[in-house]
């Protein structure tokens, strides 16, 4: 996915949202447009396997092997953005987990909109915000137990925000300041920042759940794209 004008060498590798169970390309088409037309980059959209039928770790390999294959088709790492909405979001924090401990080239960073990088369901603002998502909340365990075929949701490839975080590479993290997973950035920015992790989180007040998904119809969905192309304008 891309806009006319994009750089045949620098590479979005997008992983879409969807509780690791629904989503294909056709539907999840919208957000890697507007992030090619935002970044300038080739959005690669990928269709991962999805529970329950492909439960953890399907996801985890095919974007791997979307990584190695991309690393093959000689791009340099350095014009690689990786990135993911709500669960793509985790299943992207997995990926960097997962190349560090293959001891493979990380990406140059990664964009993380409304990440589900805590599967254990231990943030508070699952209960102080679930007012204005109840549906998040209320099938987030059904969901997570969904995706790890009724095992232990606290593998940090499955909740990195758990993991050992030393060692990624430049994170922008964006939520919004009412979603129900507001929690998971937070305490995702503070662990790495303690890790030694460059991060930006950024908290947009009075917003929901992938509200970039809004486009050009939401003030505030045009500046978080706005600052996602800034991010990556500003990496060294």
């Amino acid at each position: 996915m891309y806009v006319p004008g994009a750089s045949e060498h620098k590479i979005y590798l997008n992983l879409f949202g969807g509780g690791y169970y629904i989503g294909n390309l056709e539907s999840r088409r919208w957000i890697p447009y507007l992030l090619s037309k935002a970044t300038n980059y080739r959005c690669l959209n990928i269709e991962y396997r999805l529970a329950p039928e492909h439960p953890f770790p399907a996801a985890l390999d095919d974007s791997i092997s979307t990584y190695q294959w991309l690393l093959a088709k000689d791009i340099d790492p350095s014009n690689i953005i990786i990135g993911g909405q709500s669960a793509g979001g985790g299943l992207t924090m997995a990926t960097l987990l997962k190349l560090k401990e293959l001891k493979l080239p990380l990406p140059k960073a990664a964009v993380l909109i409304s990440p589900w990088v805590d599967l254990t369901a231990s943030g508070k603002s699952l209960e102080t915000n679930y007012k204005y998502e109840p549906e998040i909340v209320d099938s987030g365990v059904p969901v997570a137990t969904n995706y790890t075929g009724g095992k232990s949701t606290k593998p940090p490839l499955i909740s990195p925000v758990f993991a050992d975080l030393g060692g990624l590479p430049s994170l922008l993290i964006q939520a919004g300041g009412i979603e129900a997973l507001l929690d998971d950035s937070i305490l995702l920015a503070e662990r790495a920042k303690s890790a030694g992790v460059q991060v930006t989180l950024e908290v947009y007040e009075k917003m929901t759940h992938v509200f970039q998904a809004f486009g050009d119809l939401l003030s505030e969905s045009k500046k978080a794209f706005d600052n996602i192309k800034k991010f990556i304008e500003s990496l060294p």
